[in-house]
């Protein structure tokens, strides 16, 4: 996640070569964020773009912030 702080649009060509995981590795891992509500993605021709899903991060930040009022 913190690439995108850094390029807000990001292929999964990018995300491999700045973490220099398998084309495949870094496709799951992003995968598994969009499923997660984090990332959003817009296929443009042959790539896909991803980007972070900010109004989803900000939801699950003020439930965790409720959690931990509540908690501890």
């Amino acid at each position: 996640m913190l690439l995108f702080a850094e390029q807000p649009v990001l292929t999964v060509g990018e995300v491999a070569e700045r973490t220099q995981l398998g084309m495949s590795t870094a496709s799951e891992h992003l995968k598994q964020l969009k499923e997660a509500g984090l990332l959003r993605s817009e296929k443009i021709g042959k790539e896909v773009e991803y980007r972070a899903n900010v109004a989803s991060i900000q939801a699950i930040l003020a439930e965790l912030g409720g959690f931990l009022r509540q908690c501890c």
